[in-house]
């Protein structure tokens, strides 16, 4: 089907139509995938068997050229109050200029043209029929910018892909967030009217779309069977997000004794929304400190006393190095002098005089009893025996 105004082919020209379709090749142009651009012009001398996708330009009734099948424009309240014209008249244009107030809306539309001649539809199964047809929809959705980019991908099986976009230009740098307006999201053709899709198909999976069935995928070769995927954004309140403050903070140092003199201490920080640890300063109390990594710090001590052992956290926070200690990153260790392990000298220090590892010591006596043949009552008879004799002598020769 085309326009009255499109002079009709005549099929005795087919053969050369044929040798200009090899000319444009439907070939992709740079990065947004477009098709060699015919002019509508001289749209009757160009047959094209295959499908090809916005490939006109200077097309009338606010058309214009295909490649720019991505535009916007200020919403009069949804795509479907003009009828046709709501998806395809003049007041959408690939780039506008706004005051970016909130409220104001806009509609977003996505022109498709399957540029092949309609007398190789074939009723729906022949070579001018783009089938597999799908419109992918992406809007710059819930984040801030002045610059809004909206972007539409139109493919299909075995047809070169074509790319397209259009942006909303706030003024002043004004930065602003959108929002889809709920139910907004239409599919039209002159074949079947307006088609309500649902909102996932903005920034989802891509769209099916069909110019005679809706979402079918085939999209006949033919003006008549141009199809409008519309959508509509709202500029909403950026929301005010309260960042928490910065938490750093020296929790609790805590100490372990490896041996009489050497201790093992332990520092647990908190440092969160911001914040990390840089370090651990440690001030042992007896005019030693230093500063380490790790959370963990061994020390010995030379000589007994009392010791104050103060740990301070160092924080990164917001490019800044905050320092925080507390109550509990402070503890008290004492150092008692190395005791003698003499026994019965427990009390004096180990280096004194008195602490000599030579010292005598007195063993207690053991007495051995006579070999009697152990292990035989007669034998242990025998040794009391004696042993009684012994005493009994000694006792009278004292007398």
């Amino acid at each position: 089907m085309k326009f009255t105004q499109i002079p009709l082919v005549k099929k005795s020209f087919l053969a050369l139509a044929a040798t200009v379709v090899a000319g444009f090749s439907m070939v992709a142009l740079t990065n947004s995938a477009q098709a060699v651009q015919i002019p509508y012009e001289n749209i009757g001398d160009t047959s094209l068997t295959t499908p090809v996708f916005n490939t006109y330009t200077n097309v009338p009734n606010g058309v214009g050229n295909e490649a720019d099948f991505v535009r916007i424009r200020p919403s009069d309240g949804g795509v479907t109050n003009n009828g046709n014209g709501g998806v395809r008249n003049a007041l959408y244009v690939n780039g506008l200029n706004s005051s970016c107030n909130v409220g104001d809306k806009f509609d977003i539309r996505t022109y498709v043209h399957n540029g092949a001649d309609d007398d190789y539809n074939d009723n729906g199964n022949g070579s001018s029929v783009a089938n597999g047809t799908n419109v992918r929809l992406v809007a710059p959705l819930n984040t801030e910018g002045n610059t809004l980019t909206f972007t539409s991908t139109v493919s299909a099986t075995s047809v070169s892909p074509v790319t397209d976009t259009a942006r909303l230009f706030c003024e002043d740098g004004k930065s602003v967030m959108l929002k889809l307006v709920p139910s907004s999201v239409k599919v039209y053709s002159s074949q079947y009217g307006y088609k309500d899709v649902a909102n996932s198909a903005v920034n989802g999976d891509p769209l099916p779309i069909g110019s005679r069935v809706a979402g079918s995928g085939d999209v006949w070769g033919c003006w008549a069977d141009r199809v409008n995927v519309a959508y509509t954004v709202e500029i909403v309140e950026i929301p005010v997000v309260e960042v928490p403050d910065p938490v750093y903070v020296c929790d609790l140092l805590t100490v372990a004794v490896v041996n009489n003199r050497k201790f093992k201490f332990t520092t647990n920080a908190t440092a969160k929304n911001g914040a990390t640890v840089k370090d651990y300063s440690y001030d042992f109390g007896d005019d030693t400190r230093v500063t380490v990594d790790s959370n963990s710090v061994e020390h010995t001590y030379a000589k007994e006393g009392n010791y104050k052992i103060t740990v301070t956290v160092n924080f990164n926070v917001a490019n800044e190095v905050k320092s925080a200690t507390s109550e509990n990153c402070v503890k008290q260790v004492t150092i008692k002098a190395d005791v003698c392990p003499i026994p019965g000298k427990e009390n004096l220090p180990v280096d004194s005089k008195d602490c000599k590892e030579d010292t005598p010591q007195v063993k207690p006596a053991v007495t051995t009893l006579p070999n009697t043949g152990a292990g035989s009552i007669a034998g242990l008879l025998a040794a009391v025996t004696v042993a009684g004799a012994a005493a009994r002598t000694f006792v009278l020769k004292r007398q």
